[in-house]
Order: structure tokens, then C-alpha cells, then sequence
């Protein structure tokens, strides 16, 4: 059975706002790529999970509902610490951090090795063929980049990910196939 890694679709967010963790309701826009997506995505999975954040929950209560929805903070977007919810453009070190983004943590925040670590333990230690799993760009980034042995550091080029975008895992996760 095939494992589908899901981004929520457009936040509610200002153009050139730095968030990860933060907490961000959806654009009114919802309705529609909810729609959308709901034609790439098995009707009924065996398992679903999905980062806490509600971006998240909600996408997957909309595709499932009365599903069973399994959060789990692994599944979380990156923890940019001093920088959440703030512009990019204001933001002391950037350039400093966008040159080692795998290894620099945030101020406060995290690096994105750290997000990969959590990621890779949970799927290891939860993840089954045939899930499904609502999550944010870092997160379905950073499991591609495990499962297909790609250097942390090519996952942005390697794999772009769209709001509500889907990738669909081959059994035993032999192939993602970018919907």
C-alpha cells in the first residue's frame, strides 16, 4: 500500500513572514484546494497522522472525516525560535543561517539537522505503508531526503513542495511519486 505525505494548504500569513511553529490558521482559500486535494488522496486510509499544528489537523479532518487523526509534535514544521512570526527581512543573522541552515540553529529555535532527527526517529518508529501523514514542507522534505539517501543540504532543489502537495510513497517507500 502506498504512504501519502501531505503539506497543508495556504496559511493565513502576511507575505514575507518567517513562521514554523507558529500556529497559523488557513486562507480563505481552503475550501478549494481541500477540494482539490481531495481527489489525489485515498478515501480511506488505514492510519492517519498529523502534525498538531491546526494548519494541519484541519486539512486532515476535511480529507477524513471522522477519521481517527494521530498527532504527533515530530511531525511539526521547524522551530524558529526568536524568529517565528516575524519578517524575514528583519531578521539579525539570516544570511549567516542560509548559508548553514542544516547545521546553524535558529536563536532559540532549531537547525535543520535537529528537525531531521526528529523526524527520521518518529518515522522509524511509527510510520506503516498505507498512512497517510499531514505535515509542512521541512517535515515531507526532510523524509525524502532519508529515504532517498539525498544530502540534507540538496532537499530544497531535490524537492519542492507546494502548498497541498502530495507525494506518493511506493511500497516500502521504493519510489515518491510528486502528485
Amino acid at each position: 500500500m502506498a504512504t501519502y505525505l501531505i503539506r497543508h494548504t495556504t496559511p493565513q500569513v502576511a507575505p514575507g513572514t518567517c513562521y514554523g511553529q507558529t500556529d497559523l490558521p488557513l486562507a480563505d482559500t481552503f475550501e478549494a484546494e481541500g477540494a482539490a486535494l481531495k481527489a489525489q488522496v485515498p478515501p480511506a486510509p488505514r492510519l492517519v497522522y498529523s502534525s498538531p499544528l491546526s494548519r494541519c489537523r484541519r486539512l486532515a479532518a476535511y480529507l477524513w472525516p471522522g477519521a481517527a487523526i494521530t498527532t504527533a509534535d515530530a511531525l511539526k514544521e521547524l522551530d524558529f525560535g526568536d524568529w517565528e512570526n516575524r519578517p524575514w527581512a528583519e531578521l539579525e543573522g539570516l544570511e549567516a543561517w542560509m548559508n548553514d541552515f542544516v547545521e546553524r540553529k535558529t536563536p532559540h529555535g532549531e537547525s535543520y539537522r535537529d528537525l531531521h532527527r526528529r523526524v527520521t526517529q518518529w518515522w522509524l518508529e511509527t510510520a506503516t505503508d498505507g498512512c497517510v501523514i499531514v505535515t509542512h514542507a521541512s517535515v515531507i522534505r526532510s523524509l525524502l531526503c532519508h529515504l532517498y539517501g539525498t544530502p540534507l543540504e540538496n532537499s530544497f532543489q531535490d524537492y519542492p513542495v507546494a502548498y497541498g502537495q502530495v507525494y506518493r510513497l511506493g511500497p516500502g517507500a521504493a519510489n515518491a511519486e510528486k502528485l
